[in-house]
């Protein structure tokens, strides 16, 4: 209809007045139900989305994108309770929907729900792709005091993704936190190199070096990414272990060609 040209149009007014009227003419028309519900959510109208996918789920209780749309308006409206019965009800239609899983996980943490963790665990599983879902679980373990896991997580994350600079960030924050500055410094180096010097990891690494004094590092950070990648004094190398009570992480040091002030 004339409602879903404007919408493609960005004339969202007049895409707006296309599906109310749509919807006057014909209340049973779900499909404008649902695009009026997206359109309200764009528009960031929480309260007009509410309504258009309730009617929608009226229509068709068991309809994914309706229950879904539902949820998410609610939960833009700060309704956690109401979010969580649609994305179960969501769930419920689709067993392993990813979508649902993310937000079941997103709006359980923001309960501060026992079942978090484990909700998170299933979306990560669901969603191996999104980068704020893994950040999240990390940080929901550091919080519960499983550190060596939260640790694992975030390795796994920079190890799937070398090139997302976030992840560097995070894993460097984490490792200072835990009172491991050289680690952090380390973590910081290899995102470089893997990032092609990204600036951000650059200046990072340029405050976690002014606070242990390296100034023979930070002499070769300013070199150039070129020699850093051969002149690193240290690189950190990631393994786990999985043992039959969960898992466990580790980190270890080596030397690859350090060239000393007096080579320099």
């Amino acid at each position: 209809g004339l409602g879903v040209i404007y919408h493609q149009r960005r004339e969202y007014e007049l895409a707006e007045a296309g599906y109310t009227a749509a919807v006057r003419l014909n209340p049973r028309l779900r499909r404008a139900w649902l695009n009026l519900g997206a359109l309200c959510m764009s528009r960031r109208d929480y309260r007009g989305a509410r309504r258009a996918y309730s009617r929608a789920a009226k229509l068709r209780p068991r309809d994914l994108p309706a229950r879904q749309g539902l949820a998410r308006a609610f939960l833009a409206l700060g309704k956690l309770p109401e979010a969580l019965a649609e994305w179960e009800a969501a769930l419920a239609i689709e067993q392993g929907n990813p979508a649902a899983l993310k937000g079941m996980a997103k709006t359980l943490g923001a309960l501060k729900d026992p079942r978090a963790l484990e909700a998170y665990e299933r979306a990560v599983e669901a969603n191996p792709k999104s980068v704020s879902l893994r950040l999240e679980l990390a940080e929901l373990l550091k919080q519960a005091g499983d550190v060596p896991r939260a640790e694992e997580v975030l390795c796994q994350s920079v190890q799937a993704w070398p090139g997302a600079v976030r992840l560097w960030q995070e894993l460097a924050s984490f490792l200072g936190q835990q009172g491991r500055p050289q680690d952090a410094a380390s973590a910081l180096r290899d995102g470089m190199v893997q990032t092609a010097g990204a600036e951000r990891l650059r200046m990072d690494l340029v405050r976690a070096l002014c606070e242990e004094e390296r100034l023979t590092d930070l002499t070769t950070i300013y070199l150039g990414t070129g020699i850093l990648t051969t002149n690193a004094s240290y690189r950190y190398r990631a393994s786990s272990s999985f043992e039959r009570g969960g898992e466990r992480s580790s980190y270890s040091h080596q030397r690859i060609g350090y060239l000393g002030p007096d080579a320099m």
